[in-house]
């Protein structure tokens, strides 16, 4: 495999090299390397983006039962390209942003995506409008919403809980684990990336709170030159305002 060619309707053709696909695959293993008690998890993977993640998820647990969650329609038009040529199966895709409730929400997505393997295109893909919107290089778009609680109740109802829900969401994380917080008793894990330039240091300091007080054990990582990651301290952790971190956390009790 050399190379890979994606086209997004409406766009120029997208085309990546082989070695810019192994360098953002050696980043998402970085970040999303985990442990299971079983062959056949159930993985959330809110912020699925371009596909990347729920192909690295399916390539550490085949058996696995994965929903993957993007807002972007670019970007979901991209992760389904890759989940239907991979084969992958157990797979369901859902095109919608988690909120606090079912609606809708205008989105900021970039105009033109570079590659298809570039996760940094997704820099414009939130709710919250910040410098790099300012260059015209984003647009906003309408997209559905629905709640987290929502997707991890249905998923517990049907396979008994979830061992992983992943979270990348560009800010919104504090508002959504706000609204499914009454739904972790039936996570065993997250990983989730925290974005200070949306929620600040006191929503990073609410999000450990509100994990610690479910029963999670939390790490947190700074992310260094990909794919280094460096654990940091918590209290250190929390007193940087724009500070972007990679969270780790893992249930200690079962409730």
């Amino acid at each position: 495999m050399k190379a890979e060619s994606l086209a997004i309707p409406n766009q120029p053709q997208i085309h990546s090299p082989w070695r810019e696909i192994q360098a953002t695959f050696r980043e998402v293993i970085a970040d999303y390397r985990f442990q299971s008690a079983t062959e056949h998890p159930i993985i959330i993977d809110a912020g699925a983006n371009i596909g990347l993640s729920t192909l690295f998820f399916k390539w550490q647990y085949p058996k696995s039962k994965i929903i993957a969650i993007e807002p972007s329609p670019d970007s979901f038009y991209l992760l389904r390209q890759r989940v239907n040529r991979w084969k992958l199966t157990n797979v369901d895709l859902i095109p919608a942003a988690l909120d606090e409730n079912i609606g809708q929400r205008n989105l900021f997505i970039k105009r033109y995506r570079s590659s298809p393997f570039s996760r940094g295109g997704s820099a414009c893909d939130t709710f919250f409008p910040w410098e790099w919107h300012k260059s015209g290089e984003c647009l906003q778009v309408s997209v559905p919403t629905i709640p987290l609680s929502r997707i991890v109740s249905e998923a517990a109802t049907a396979n008994g809980k979830v061992d992983l829900l992943k979270i990348d969401i560009e800010g919104n994380e504090l508002t959504v684990l706000r609204e499914a917080e009454t739904q972790l008793p039936q996570v065993d894990q997250i990983i989730a990336e925290t974005h200070g330039f949306a929620i600040g240091k006191e929503g990073t300091k609410e999000i450990i709170n509100l994990l610690t007080r479910n029963y999670f054990s939390v790490r947190m990582y700074e992310k260094l030159k990909a794919p280094l990651r460096r654990r940091i301290r918590i209290k250190d952790a929390i007193n940087q305002e724009n500070g972007t971190f990679m969270l780790r956390a893992q249930k200690t009790l079962s409730t």
